[in-house]
């Protein structure tokens, strides 16, 4: 009863987001049987996959109190130059791949810097981040899909037994990082960070080091996301950077519980969210719901989240400031009986 009461906040926020899941989940389990196979399913965690790989990332950047909005922008730039690399030059697979890391580490490097080092807003220098990968991927692909080799789509694309490899990745990257952020130091400092950066500096944890490390997590997973997504397309596509990717990477880490203000989150729920939004977009599909009301209902979806975030955090506030009060109030009643 206790722990009811005291966890009575953050119970009814989670239950705000699961019941209605849970209601939508019995109504597709009735109108849409087919939808629980196992073939949509694995369909639905191949398409999730990339996304979801990028949204683990975006876990620590969010924790960490920053945003990242150029993951898709510098994917598709990295898909772009590796598409090259291997068409162009007699490197291969392997030069593709290299091309491929260096371009997503360098990116997330210079995003790291920008923000650690020139104290740039996080938004504007990964908005910038993202306007100049978008424009680089342009001028080299000329706007068009830059084909990728079969053999090197086997290594994003193709299957372990009944499994696609894209799932594996997803689930082994999912496991590694949920351990780093939950299980060491590094991960207790993420989180010092995004709860007071200024204290954090006191405590002897290096501010800018921390992000600069931060971001470049985040470039090893828009690698891993490019690999993926760019062999599942067999190519290096526009696509791959489309508006509303940003969009789709921050909700599904907010639906995963983590905190658009910094502090509190795990890579854990992540992977639930990245799937819930996918199962989201595949069931509005089915119904034949537009691209521009899908776009328009995820960005309600995030609002209604987040809000409902922030009035847990005010309510937490206002109780903190009350026992405040009355143990203050206490203290004076027991001096003046003195």
């Amino acid at each position: 009863m206790n722990y009811l009461s005291k966890h009575k906040d953050a119970i009814l926020r989670k239950g705000a987001i699961i019941v209605p899941l849970l209601i939508l989940a019995i109504f597709l389990a009735i109108k849409m049987p087919l939808f629980y196979e196992w073939e949509n399913i694995r369909n639905l965690l191949v398409q999730t996959s990339g996304i979801a790989v990028m949204a683990f990332g975006i876990t620590f950047v969010l924790i960490s109190g920053c945003i990242d909005l150029s993951m898709p922008a510098i994917m598709w730039l990295s898909a772009t130059v590796a598409a090259i690399v291997m068409r162009d030059t007699g490197l291969g697979i392997a030069g593709g791949l290299l091309a491929m890391l260096a371009v997503s580490m360098l990116c997330a490097l210079i995003n790291g810097i920008a923000v650690a080092k020139f104290k740039m807003l996080p938004f504007i220098a990964t908005l910038a981040m993202q306007i100049v990968a978008k424009g680089i991927a342009t001028l080299l692909s000329k706007g068009y899909a830059v084909p990728i080799p079969a053999a090197f789509c086997e290594i994003g694309n193709g299957r372990i037994g009944p499994v696609p490899v894209s799932i594996i990745y997803m689930i082994l990257i999912w496991i590694v990082l949920h351990l780093l952020l939950s299980r060491t130091a590094f991960g207790r400092q993420v989180y010092t960070i995004g709860i007071n950066g200024a204290a954090s500096e006191n405590c002897g944890i290096s501010l800018s080091r921390m992000q600069i490390k931060i971001y470049l997590i985040g470039g090893i997973c828009v690698f891993f996301a490019s690999v993926i997504i760019s062999s599942r397309l067999q190519s290096s596509a526009p696509a791959m950077a489309a508006e509303t990717a940003p969009l789709d990477i921050i909700c599904s880490a907010v639906l995963g519980g983590v905190s658009i203000n910094g502090g509190s989150g795990k890579v854990f729920g992540v992977l639930f969210g990245a799937i819930i939004l996918m199962a989201f977009q595949n069931i509005l599909n089915l119904f034949s719901v537009d691209a521009y009301t899908i776009m328009m209902l995820k960005g309600l979806l995030i609002i209604g989240v987040t809000s409902l975030e922030a009035f847990g955090r005010a309510n937490e506030k206002v109780k903190k400031v009350q026992k405040s009060k009355r143990r203050h109030n206490g203290t004076i009643g027991g001096v003046e009986q003195s």
